[in-house]
C-alpha cells in the first residue's frame, strides 16, 4: 500500500506501528510541511492567566537540551485561547498532566534550530517537551512597590 501525503514536506510523528491495524481515516502519520515554522503550545493554569496576553516574550527551556549547556530560547505569545481545556482534554493533545483547567497560548518561537557549538544545529522537533516563562511588565521597582504598597495603579 502506499500512501501518497498531501502536502510535501518531513515526517514528524508516525504514531502507527509497523503491522498494526490502522482504522479508515486514522492517523498514520505526522507531515510537517516544507518551509512551516513550529510554534510551541503552552499551557497555563487558569489561576495564572489574568495579566497575560498576545504579545509577550516568552523564555523556553527544552528538555532535550539542558539550559545549563544551550541556555533559554525566546520566542513571541500570538495567541491566547478564549476558553479552558479540561485536564483530559489536555492529555488527549499532549503528553502534559497539568490536572487542572487552562487556557492555550500560541507561541511563535525566535530560532527553530539549536545550535550545538560545533558549527552544526539541531532542528527542532515536533512534539518537545521544555518549560516557559511569560515576561511580565516591565516597570520601574517603585512602581510595583507604589501599586503593592499604596493601592495605585497604571493605566
Amino acid at each position: 500500500v502506499v500512501v501518497r501525503a498531501p502536502v510535501s514536506g518531513r515526517i514528524a510523528a508516525i504514531p502507527a506501528l509497523a503491522g498494526a491495524a490502522v482504522e479508515s481515516g486514522g492517523l498514520i502519520a505526522t507531515v510537517v510541511p516544507d518551509g512551516a515554522s513550529l510554534h510551541a503550545r503552552v499551557f497555563v493554569p487558569t489561576r495564572a492567566i489574568g495579566r497575560i496576553r498576545a504579545g509577550q516574550r516568552v523564555s523556553i527551556r527544552y528538555e532535550a537540551f539542558p539550559y545549563q549547556k544551550y541556555g533559554t530560547f525566546r520566542g513571541r505569545i500570538q495567541e491566547v485561547s478564549n476558553s479552558v481545556l479540561l485536564p483530559r482534554e489536555i492529555e488527549t493533545v499532549s503528553p502534559v498532566r497539568l490536572g487542572e483547567p487552562a487556557y492555550v497560548l500560541d507561541v511563535a518561537i525566535d530560532r527553530q534550530a539549536v545550535a550545538l557549538g560545533d558549527g552544526r544545529e539541531a532542528p527542532l522537533r515536533p512534539d518537545m517537551l521544555f518549560s516557559a516563562t511569560i515576561e511580565a511588565d516591565r516597570r520601574p521597582i517603585l512602581a510595583w512597590i507604589g501599586e503593592s504598597v499604596f493601592g495605585v495603579s497604571q493605566h
